[in-house]
């Protein structure tokens, strides 16, 4: 139903996954699994597959390796006998980076073809199906899930520039700005105060007065399937000044912008909308700009992602 992140067809590649932290490309991060993007609507994705040859099924292998803020929380199988689907793995949990091995409970019919759903969304690496196995690796298939041993490799240096701005270099900038200046510009002195999830990278490079050149040069939290959820970020401002204009950044989140977003402002000691809750899913991977009339002069303001999500950059302009 969707593999815009990563390749369906990996989830059935017979050689070990590779990770590596380093590689980008125009859908977002390159994954050796099967990844589908963040917020499906309808609730599962699903793969169907034909077996080379039919067969029965005793042992069931799954496999999130490399995933950690996007897995598959819940997976479920099914096989294909006379043209009718017939489950033989129920829903079943998994966590982020880990293995499940397990022994079905009876052997299944001879199946000609598989479909895996996963709910709702996310990355599976791999999928193994056996009908017999070896004595001395049966005992492994006892239907634990087991984080791997080896943590998810991180890159040897860091991918972004970590800008701190001197009071010298904040001054220089002032100076040469006319007309309008980016409220939320490192640049000019603004800062995160809070940031509840920087899963993938971290919130002030959201503020950063450089131009994108990846997804990973932006804020990206983990993913949550919990209703109602949200991620927040405060930013206190270069100056307490109105806003006119605010811009979010979608460039290179292509798969992975929030589904909605609000955004409030702190003026005299209480926050007041600025942004009403307005769906952003159709702008990724492109800029979403809105035009402020609020005479208030503020000094924070509070970014809500509705339930998840990234951006590359947020810009707040004042006249």
């Amino acid at each position: 139903s969707n593999e815009l992140f990563a390749r369906a067809d990996n989830l059935l590649s017979d050689h070990l996954p590779k990770f590596d932290p380093e590689l980008f490309g125009k859908q977002g991060k390159i994954m050796d699994s099967w990844e589908t993007v963040r917020h499906n609507q309808s609730g599962v994705d699903t793969l169907v597959f034909k077996l080379k040859k039919s067969s029965k099924i005793q042992y069931v292998l799954l496999s999130t390796k490399y995933h950690t803020g996007n897995f598959s929380p819940v997976v479920k199988l099914e096989g294909k006998i006379n043209e009718e689907w017939k489950e033989f793995l129920p829903k079943t949990n998994l966590k982020g980076h880990s293995e499940l091995r397990l022994k079905l409970s009876s052997e299944t019919s001879v199946f000609s073809e598989i479909r895996v759903s996963q709910y709702p969304d996310g990355g599976l690496t791999r999928l193994g199906l056996y009908l017999e196995l070896p004595d001395n690796v049966k005992g492994s298939f006892d239907g634990l899930c087991r984080t791997y041993e080896n943590s998810v490799p991180s890159t040897v240096k860091p991918l972004n520039i970590d800008y701190h701005p001197t009071p010298s270099e904040i001054k220089k900038n002032w100076q040469i700005v006319r007309g309008e200046f980016n409220n939320a510009s490192l640049a000019l002195g603004a800062k995160v105060i809070k940031a509840t999830d920087e899963h993938y990278s971290p919130a002030a490079q959201a503020l950063s007065p450089f131009e994108p050149i990846n997804m990973f040069d932006g804020m990206e939290s983990a993913r949550s399937r919990v209703p109602g959820h949200f991620e927040e970020l405060v930013i206190k401002l270069a100056k307490v000044a109105p806003i006119h204009r605010v811009e979010l950044d979608y460039t290179y989140f292509v798969n992975n912008n929030p589904l909605e977003i609000t955004l409030d402002g702190f003026t005299n000691g209480k926050w007041i909308p600025i942004i009403s809750k307005i769906n952003v899913k159709p702008y990724a991977g492109n800029k979403k700009i809105f035009e402020v009339s609020l005479k208030d002069s503020f000094e924070e303001i509070r970014l809500k992602n509705y339930p998840c999500g990234g951006m590359n950059r947020i810009k707040v302009f004042s006249k």
